[in-house]
């Protein structure tokens, strides 16, 4: 599972905004600076034996002024350029990610001051060893 949260967080960290994030996963968002991202793997079906199906949620949190809202849009369109459709082949695995069918929602949050979309995508994991 590391070595796909390496993978995650390496496309991440390509995205301007994102780029001075020190991490991507167990943040407190009452105490992070926003914009931020926050990777979670919650499910794992094995479909077959070589073979892994994972979901892939990523919570994208701003302040809910307008300026940092349109700044959260464009950090949202960066993460679905970067992750779409995106296959990595190394010794040890393959990943290729995909949205799922229900891809992006938008969360309302109880803190009025926070705006958060939630992105949803699907990773199938090949073990080559």
């Amino acid at each position: 599972m590391l070595e796909i949260y390496k993978v995650i967080t390496s496309k991440l960290k390509q995205i301007p905004k994102l780029a001075n994030q020190k991490q991507f996963i167990n943040i407190n968002v009452n105490k992070a600076s926003l914009p931020m991202a926050i990777v979670t793997i919650p499910n794992i079906i094995e479909p077959f034996q070589h073979r892994q199906d994972l979901t892939l949620e990523i919570n994208c949190w701003s302040s809910s002024s307008s300026d940092k809202i349109i700044e959260l849009e464009g950090i949202v369109s960066a993460i679905d350029q970067k992750l779409n459709r995106y296959k990595e082949l190394n010794n040890n695995l393959q990943i290729s990610i995909y949205r799922d069918s229900v891809w992006r929602n938008n969360i309302p949050e109880p803190d009025e001051s926070l705006f958060r979309v939630k992105l949803n995508y699907v990773l199938q994991v090949y073990y080559i060893n």
